[in-house]
């Protein structure tokens, strides 16, 4: 069975580092940070203007992406586990997050040799997303594992197995 596994808050704890980031760039261009314990997003920065927003974002990202990367995000052991028992062959990255970002982020935690692809969706529309995972499974059944739980409220996603812990709320769902 395929095994899609979403990026950040699931396979890596990094809202802190991005939080960071995004208030590194935000204070760059003379703009207030943003003090939250939620995930700061693009969503959240309503009002800049267009090139405003891209510069700040383009910051972000580089600033995310230096080298003590590896050192500030805490990655999830206990999934890491269950990817290298599906192995490479099943186990896919399935993200919303920045293309750059995300790979510079698998390389440098050497995440990279465990997947066979990495997958890019909005993750906006639930049937559009599950409708291109199982394209990609090949199998209309496979296991997502995700931390946004809202994504799969009165979904017919069947929870069969958890990580619970001090950095990861991230459910297994069956389909």
């Amino acid at each position: 069975m395929k095994l899609f596994v979403d990026l950040d808050d699931t396979l890596v704890s990094s809202t802190k580092l991005n939080n960071d980031a995004y208030n590194f760039a935000l204070e760059k261009f003379k703009n207030f940070r943003i003090q939250t314990n939620e995930r700061i997003t693009r969503e959240k920065l309503k009002g800049f203007a267009i090139k405003e927003l891209e510069n700040i974002i383009k910051e972000k990202q580089r600033y995310f992406s230096l080298a003590w990367l590896k050192y500030r995000v805490v990655i999830n052991e206990k999934l890491i586990n269950k990817i290298k028992e599906k192995g490479k062959r099943n186990s896919f990255v399935w993200t919303a997050a920045d293309k750059d970002r995300t790979e510079v982020m698998l390389k440098q935690l050497g995440l990279h040799k465990l997947f066979s692809q990495i997958i890019y969706d909005a993750k906006t529309d639930f049937d559009a997303s599950i409708k291109l995972l199982s394209e990609r499974a090949k199998s209309r059944h496979f296991i997502i594992c995700e931390n946004n739980w809202l994504f799969f409220q009165n979904k017919e996603a069947k929870i069969v197995d958890k990580i619970e812990d001090d950095f990861f709320n991230v459910r297994f769902y069956q389909f």
